[in-house]
């Protein structure tokens, strides 16, 4: 049994995990629409599933509204029927590594929904006008890979939008280090990466047009919100969940974490991309 074999299988078991221990929480705050995602929010009081909903809408802001596109990534669907049902001229292809998850995707004529792993996508070969992931990255094995298949599924000039929980740029205290390696325990995280490591894998497989943007500040300080949504957690993960949602919340502009949002497009004339599959 190979090395990679078995840190796949690992890194799909941190994925799980994380998603069975909080995936109630996710249904419950969200109302039932299948938004498995924090939210950015407008104001104190808002509810999460509205800043849910908002997120949702401002990953595919600059997408043309028509043509094919690859969520990658896509939980119970809820994004891509939002997607479908404002935008009569796309379809939307999910793409998931959780056979539960994708059992409960909703129906729709304009929705597909099928297994597999981000660096290993059934679609190798151009014909979407845009590959998207919210939410969803720091579960990937490796996002150089991930890129280079969202690069062969993507038409020429097509767009990849997604957001990533990583860590800020600067220097981080050696406590802040401490809780950034704790949320990477707790999220079932592959790695949390800053956005100049983002910047360097786009420009390494051949994107333009890079966009990296922090959303902390609209993200991580009405964390205290989900305090009261994580209560039916497991005994331990749901107490550790509360403790870091009220440490992001009160930790203001010093918190260790980012939350990004990351645009970018395959070029028009962008030369085929060689680099083997692993």
């Amino acid at each position: 049994m190979s090395l990679s074999f078995l840190a796949r299988l690992d890194a799909r078991k941190r994925a799980a995990d994380y998603y069975q221990n909080l995936g109630d929480a996710f249904e419950a705050a969200s109302g039932g629409s299948g938004y498995l995602n924090l939210g950015l929010f407008e104001g104190s009081d808002e509810p999460i599933a509205a800043a849910q909903e908002r997120l949702v809408d401002l990953l595919v802001e600059p997408l043309p509204r028509s043509g094919r596109w690859l969520d990658v990534g896509c939980g119970l669907g809820g994004p891509a029927l939002r997607w479908v049902e404002r935008n009569p001229d796309v379809e939307v292809t999910g793409l998931n590594l959780s056979v539960e998850q994708l059992a409960r995707c909703p129906s729709h004529p304009r929705l597909r929904f099928v297994g597999g792993d981000a660096d290993r996508m059934p679609f190798v070969h151009g014909g979407y006008q845009a590959v998207l992931s919210l939410e969803a990255a720091f579960h990937f094995r490796d996002r150089l890979q991930f890129l280079q298949q969202a690069w062969r599924a993507l038409e020429p000039g097509g767009w990849l939008t997604l957001t990533d929980i990583g860590v800020r740029e600067g220097q981080l205290r050696l406590y802040d280090g401490l809780l950034a390696r704790g949320a990477r325990r707790m999220l079932g995280a592959e790695s949390l990466i800053q956005a100049g490591d983002w910047r360097n894998l786009l420009g390494q497989v051949g994107y333009v047009g890079l966009q990296v943007q922090d959303l902390g500040a609209r993200v991580w300080p009405h964390m205290r919100r989900w305090t009261q949504a994580v209560e039916g957690a497991p005994i331990g993960y749901g107490q550790l969940a509360r403790i870091g949602a009220r440490y992001l919340a009160e930790g203001g502009k010093d918190t260790p974490l980012a939350y990004l949002l990351i645009r970018a497009r395959k070029p028009e004339t962008a030369p085929p991309l060689d680099a083997p599959l692993r």
